[in-house]
């Protein structure tokens, strides 16, 4: 592949990603996992204490969708890598 195409399509898969994961988390609260309350002042430490609660609320969505969309993208590529080599 070319690496200009790499360049582009990793950080448009992981937008793209990280958004439809947070929409279809907004939409079934109950289908996903719950993260510890550890996790959840961590990202409130990040975004402060001057966003309303809506807000801060979407933050924390599409700060750990990034987070969940990005390791599957990694295990992915592992799992890729392997069979290739293998």
């Amino acid at each position: 592949m070319n690496i200009t195409k790499r360049y582009i399509l990793l950080p448009l898969w992981l937008i793209i990603g990280t958004v439809a994961y947070a929409l279809v988390w907004s939409r079934n609260l109950d289908s996903f996992p719950e993260f510890p309350e550890w996790v959840g002042t961590w990202v409130f430490w990040l975004i402060g204490d001057k966003t309303s609660a809506e807000g801060a609320t979407v933050f924390y969505m599409l700060i750990l969708s990034f987070v969940m969309v990005s390791i599957f993208t990694l295990l992915v590529w592992v799992a890729i890598r392997a069979f290739r080599k293998g």
